[in-house]
């Protein structure tokens, strides 16, 4: 959804607002004309219907009726053309196009929750963007002179030029940019390293000749030590711990398959029931069953109407929606809170847990004590005679 999409969203519930608001004046201002009401809804859900978004429901479903693959956007079209239509027919027996209403706000339901998935998806973004920031983007690299290999030089590079191989200086205070190996030439260099937004542990690392650095985790302390470089790009930690994420997010769940497969045979199964509907209440119109009372003009359109409500009332089903944006938004929010999920499988898992095991501090505890409560305690005074 862009962001001239959502200003469409806005129009759109503004024309069914409208709707709505004059079909209460027509109840209780009776001076209105009848059909000039239903005329004046009429176009009013017209724009609705074949405007944006309502004619995006057509496109889509189309193409799935064509493809033979009878999804939801394909009930959204039958349901709100069949009330569409049903408010016409009202129209012209000179009665009120409620059915207007139906199909307009019908529309703006399913928009609305394509537009909060919308928004919890990019909001998802944002997590693996705040990861991805994380990513310096220089680096000064260490280069030996052609002259004199004991001589070098340094030079503040884009960290998309780094190799693996390459030698890089790390700073006090600086982002490491890349995954690498500590080397020096004295025995007792060293870095001290704040790993806690990869690893979670909040202690700063004491880093010596040969230990792994992360690219992403911050130099607190250094004594001119140097990195030579063991990962560049997609092969850093940091970028795989982002792969992961994206993985988990498109990764289908046992039980998205499972409302995937409700969802094909969901869409034909409302279809039949809604004409076994429409035959069963025009049989019992005909036999008398109903009485005359119950209805007015043809039992066509009497019947028709229960109908139209078994389309409507399945329209906005979330099955093919709910499932793959709360894996997605579950795994997004927790990246964000650095509890990386390798899938929604294991989402699914967690919820048969019984008991769960911690092996490192700062997982529970963020390493850092506080002070909560002062209590003062009095001496015990003894008095003498």
């Amino acid at each position: 959804f862009t962001t001239n999409n959502n200003n469409n969203t806005w129009v759109q519930s503004f024309l069914t607002a409208s709707i709505r608001i004059h079909h209460c004046n027509g109840h209780v201002r009776y001076s209105y004309n009848l059909l000039y009401q239903s005329l004046v809804c009429g176009i009013l859900a017209s724009l609705v219907q074949f405007g944006w978004p309502g004619w995006s429901f057509y496109r889509k479903g189309t193409a799935m009726w064509s493809s033979g693959t009878l999804g939801m956007d394909v009930l959204v079209m039958i349901g709100t053309s069949a009330a569409y239509v049903y408010g016409w027919l009202e129209t012209l027996e000179g009665k009120v196009g409620h059915s207007f209403e139906t199909s307009s706000v019908l529309i703006c339901f399913v928009v609305l929750g394509q537009w909060m998935n919308a928004m919890a998806v990019r909001k998802t973004s944002q997590a693996l963007t705040q990861l991805m920031e994380l990513q310096a983007t220089t680096a000064i690299l260490v280069v030996e002179n052609d002259d004199d290999t004991t001589m070098t030089t340094e030079q503040v590079v884009p960290i998309d030029t780094i190799q693996k191989g390459d030698t890089v200086k790390i700073l006090r205070g600086a982002k490491i940019p890349a995954d690498g190996v500590v080397i020096g030439e004295d025995a007792d260099i060293y870095l001290v390293v704040d790993e806690s937004c990869m690893t979670g542990e909040s202690w700063p690392s004491h880093k010596t000749k040969g230990s792994v650095v992360l690219g992403g985790t911050i130099c607190l302390e250094s004594s001119g030590a140097h990195i030579k470089v063991t990962g560049v790009g997609s092969e850093t930690a940091l970028s795989q711990i982002v792969t992961l994420v994206r993985e988990a997010q498109t990764r289908q769940v046992p039980l998205q398959t499972l409302a995937d497969a409700i969802s094909t045979v969901f869409v034909p199964t409302v279809c039949v029931l809604s004409v076994v509907t429409y035959l069963v209440w025009y049989a019992l119109c005909q036999t008398r069953v109903v009485p005359r009372e119950w209805y007015e003009g043809d039992p066509t359109t009497f019947a028709l109407s229960f109908a139209l409500s078994c389309l409507v009332v399945s329209c906005p089903c979330a099955l093919g929606l709910a499932t793959p944006t709360a894996v997605m938004v579950g795994t997004g929010v927790a990246a964000r809170v650095g509890v990386l999920i390798k899938g929604g499988e294991v989402l699914e898992a967690a919820a048969r847990a019984t008991a769960i095991v911690f092996d490192k501090t700062g997982t529970l505890t963020e390493g850092k004590p506080k002070i909560q409560q002062f209590i003062e305690l009095k001496k015990n005074k003894t008095t003498t005679d």
